[in-house]
């Protein structure tokens, strides 16, 4: 069974969902929030588990979850960075995901709970997603990267960063075989013009708080720096990336950024795949909507 669209809209705007993001001063208060009572990362129940291995794992200072289909054996792995603004925790829509990846594609679907600000910075955990993506190739031979949302923007910045710093692989060996991004934030300048229209049409997010919460992710870096704002990487280093594939809905502010990302990856002959959905709202495949289950389709498809 569905959830309209228009339904999900509607509750996000009842619900007043994009108060952090609106307002600087309540993005702050959901900061300090936050730290002081952490939010549930295993959740009591989410869809898929009865066909799923649950695994848990501690590298490079982070506390690992790994599913793997329950019935045949893995082939290959899929890490995947869950959004929620840097702020917020890893959410049952995420378990659904990765446990329908787990079971439709045999790969192992890895969650690393990386530090949310204001205690994890992007020049900390984008490195260690870095390492994560390279040890998942070396154990199970091929990996894929995605992520939504912030999580699209770290895992993003993790790729590029396979090519900065290589560490004792080869940027080939060490980098994902391929790139799936959901909604990704992709430019912390928040500098394309395309951007205030796509506000008037996003009952989810807003650029004030986004600014807010991208200001303590950076940390000690500039917020053009590729690890915060991977849109503004060489378009040389995206088209390297391999095949990136970017899910956007028209109704997200950082729609207007994922055609950029496009469009400078195709700038330099890279393999790219843009798919949108019209009237599609922020992070539209984790939604319970009829678009939202064809694109968890399309993703395991593109993990076959």
């Amino acid at each position: 069974m569905y959830v309209p669209q228009s339904a999900v809209s509607a509750f996000l705007k009842i619900a007043r969902a994009n108060r952090a993001y609106l307002n600087p001063q309540v993005a702050l208060q959901r900061i300090a929030k936050r730290a002081l009572r952490p939010q549930r990362i295993v959740p009591r129940f989410f869809p898929g588990q009865d066909k799923v291995k649950v695994k848990v794992a501690n590298a490079v200072g982070m506390r690992i979850y790994v599913l793997e289909p329950r019935t045949w054996p893995v082939e290959g792995a899929f890490i995947y960075v869950h959004g929620g603004g840097w702020v917020n925790q890893i959410t049952v829509q995420h378990w659904q995901l990765c446990a329908q990846i787990a079971h439709h594609t045999g790969r192992a679907a890895i969650m690393p709970i990386y530090p949310l600000i204001p205690f994890g910075t992007a020049d900390k955990v984008v490195p260690a997603i870095a390492k994560i993506v390279a040890a998942a190739k070396e154990k199970f031979g091929s990996a894929a990267l995605g992520g939504d949302s912030a999580g699209g923007q770290i895992a993003l910045s993790a790729a590029l960063e396979t090519q900065s710093h290589p560490q004792k692989n080869t940027p080939e060996t060490a980098k994902p075989d391929q790139l799936i991004l959901i909604s990704p934030a992709l430019d912390a300048t928040f500098s394309n013009p395309r951007i205030a229209e796509a506000q008037k049409h996003d009952p989810w997010l807003g650029v004030p708080g986004c600014q807010v919460f991208l200001k303590k992710w950076a940390g000690p870096l500039a917020l053009t720096d590729p690890k915060v704002s991977p849109l503004l990487a060489p378009a040389k280093a995206l088209a390297r990336l391999g095949r990136v594939t970017i899910f956007t809905g028209t109704a997200d502010i950082f729609n207007p950024d994922a055609h950029a990302l496009a469009h400078k990856i195709a700038l330099e002959g890279g393999r790219y795949n843009l798919v949108e959905e019209p009237g599609g709202l922020h992070v539209y495949p984790l939604l319970p909507t009829r678009a939202g289950a064809a694109a968890r389709t399309e993703i395991c498809a593109l993990l076959t």
